[in-house]
């Protein structure tokens, strides 16, 4: 308990009282070596001055003891009683009679029987002397006489009592200058702890102390000063290196989006109108050639997407959007993607393996689930042999209090990985060896955005490999038991399948329209480039839409005081009036006539969530990126255009 004390009281204090101990543990042996002194010569003068007392009392007994005159024996004796401490003296003849005594309550002592000791004998309360007399060197008698110690007991009190004095004024000046003369020393340190509190709580580096000593703690506080300057320049520069890396990464995340935007936009073109194209009366040789078409813009699709994001991760600006996933289903669905490429290459895609103890239905992030499941059985098609085989299963790694933990295990035959590379796989932009390259495409960035995505749900890849026999990708993911609703993405806006992986035969459908009155309803076109302008209205037209055009913004707000219309597609992008007034603009005018409304789908190859985010603010209902599938915008333009015959009736 003493130690946990001292161990909690401050450095000043410490330093006082230690001090203050020292000064008074010196002070205190000081007395003790006085006091022992003090006696050593308070002894010896008490034996000196006793024994020169016998000696004159001796000396002045010889005649008396020479001639046994007793009264001037007694006479000699008397004279000791102005000496307060003789208690008892006696003359002793050679016959060892008492021819003469003293004492100072009037009683002899009958029980003396000389010879007495020459030496002084102490006992508690006195002091005992026998002194030989000699006259001419004969021996005539014998004088023995007792001295009291009150005196001598009273000369060491006094010696204590103002020992004891001293030493409790010293204990003061001791205490005070304690606490005045560690400030010297403590200044300096206190002042250090409060320099170092303050920039512990404010982060403030400025703090610079003054050193006043050339000692070891005046070269402390200098050294401080010069470990806060290079700590501030440490931070200056991380600053200017920060600014510069946020520079950076704005001009590379606008680079990519113009680059996004720019490869998307004709892509759109390309993969809408050869989807088109396939619709249309055509042979055999031209569907193989078309679909190559569509197959390789989507491959050029999915290597732009992996890049964008990567960069997208890399920035730190990819988030989790939860919505509700059919476990079992959502899996399967991801398996069939890659049967076509499987077929090619005939290989067997076993069923996939779900555990019982899993939930039918779950929380997730069901793209960035989707996208890190479609890397790993992409690759593992990619690089297994024809004859090989592919499985996926999951199971159930821990339970939480409020979350579960997901085992997915994807395993295949193929070539599998040297030992020395397995953990170069999930770098960016690495193959396993340069020589692949050759023989496998691909941008290197499948399995470090995987790998990243796995991060970003609290998880954990790994892999086990054996060269030539094949090999196993393990990660498991968090995913919450609840969420609450207004967190839950909306399910019909997430795409599973954004980088389709077969080619386009099986991607076209079509779409019943039965229920849309043909040509009853208007969709106006909001879009500056006339490639994909001639694009929607191909595909509207074959639907039975009415379709208007509009190159911008603000050629829409002039048709739309003319006529009303059924459904608005509009771009983000375009001159004169961009789509995010273009639909601030229609609010408005809608604030005008009363109940009226009309849905907005917002057309954009950007791959920035801000956007997405100014869109649905700027007061538009839906989203969608290009380049889009033909399926997907019809469901999405059947969708509303459903919705508004219901509210108009």
């Amino acid at each position: 308990m003493l130690v946990k004390s001292w161990e909690t009281i401050s450095l000043e204090k410490k330093l006082s009282i230690l001090l203050f101990l020292i000064s008074g543990a010196t002070f205190i042996f000081g007395c003790l070596c006085f006091i022992l002194i003090e006696m050593y010569y308070s002894v010896h003068s008490f034996q000196n001055e006793l024994s020169s007392i016998a000696r004159v009392v001796g000396s002045n007994s010889r005649a008396a003891l020479a001639f046994q005159d007793s009264d001037s024996a007694n006479r000699v004796l008397s004279s000791l009683e102005v000496i307060e401490s003789i208690e008892y003296a006696a003359l002793y003849n050679t016959k060892d009679e008492v021819l003469a005594e003293y004492s100072t309550n009037g009683r002899g002592n009958e029980d003396l029987v000389p010879p007495f000791p020459d030496s002084p004998k102490w006992s508690f309360g006195s002091l005992e002397l026998g002194w030989p007399i000699l006259l001419e060197g004969e021996h005539v008698g014998t004088l023995f006489i007792r001295s009291g110690l009150s005196s001598f007991y009273d000369k060491i009190v006094s010696i204590l009592l103002l020992l004891a004095g001293l030493l409790a004024i010293s204990a003061l000046i001791a205490y005070k200058l304690s606490f005045k003369l560690q400030s010297w020393i403590t200044r300096p340190i206190l002042s250090l702890t409060h320099a170092s509190k303050r920039i512990y709580e404010e982060n403030d580096y400025t703090v610079r102390l003054e050193g006043a000593s050339k000692d070891e703690v005046g070269r402390l506080i200098a050294m401080f000063n010069q470990m806060l300057e290079q700590i501030q320049q440490r931070d200056s520069d991380i600053i200017l290196a920060k600014e510069e890396a946020e520079r950076a990464a704005l001009t590379k995340s606008r680079f990519l989006a113009n680059m996004s935007h720019e490869i998307r936009t004709p892509l759109n073109s390309i993969l809408g109108f050869t989807e088109e194209l396939m619709r249309t009366e055509i042979d055999e040789e031209q569907k193989s050639l078309l679909e190559t078409v569509y197959y390789s813009g989507q491959i050029l699709l999915s290597v732009v997407n992996s890049i964008l994001d990567f960069s997208k991760i890399e920035a730190g600006k990819a988030v989790l959007r939860y919505s509700r996933i059919e476990i079992r289903s959502f899996l399967d669905q991801i398996m069939s993607i890659h049967e076509y490429n499987a077929r090619k290459k005939s290989l067997i895609l076993h069923p996939v393996q779900v555990a019982s103890d899993i939930p039918e239905l779950i929380f997730g992030d069901a793209p960035k689930i989707s996208q890190i499941l479609t890397n790993l059985i992409g690759n593992a098609v990619k690089f297994t042999p024809s004859g090989g085989f592919i499985d996926l299963s999951v199971s159930l790694r821990e339970v939480r209090a409020d979350s579960q933990q997901l085992l997915f295990k994807v395993r295949d035959s193929g070539i599998g990985i040297p030992t020395p590379n397995r953990e170069d796989i999930f770098k960016s932009f690495t193959q396993v060896e340069s020589a692949l390259n050759k023989t496998y495409d691909g941008t290197g960035l499948g399995l470090t955005i995987a790998s990243s995505l796995v991060t970003l749900m609290d998880g954990k890849i790994w892999v086990d490999s054996i060269l030539h026999e094949g090999s196993t990708f393990f990660f498991y993911i968090e995913v919450p038991l609840s969420v609450p609703p207004e967190q839950i993405a909306d399910q019909e806006v997430l795409d599973y399948q954004r980088i389709p992986a077969y080619p386009a035969e099986t991607y076209v459908g079509t779409v019943d329209v039965a229920s849309v009155g043909e040509g009853s309803q208007a969709i106006l076109v909001v879009e500056d480039q006339k490639v994909n302008q001639k694009l929607l209205q191909r595909i509207l037209l074959k639907e039975g839409f009415r379709v208007l055009l509009a190159d911008n913004g603000k050629e829409a707000l002039e048709q739309l005081e003319e006529q009303s219309v059924d459904l608005i597609i509009s771009d983000i992008q375009m001159p004169v009036m961009d789509g995010y007034e273009t639909a601030r603009g229609i609010r408005a005018m809608e604030k005008e006539k009363p109940g009226s409304y009309t849905p907005i789908i917002a057309l954009s190859a950007s791959v920035l969530e801000e956007d997405r985010k100014r869109c649905f603010e700027a007061g538009m209902d839906e989203f969608l990126m290009k380049p889009f599938s033909r399926k997907k915008l019809l469901s999405l333009v059947h969708s509303y255009v459903r919705k508004q015959q219901s509210s108009s009736r």
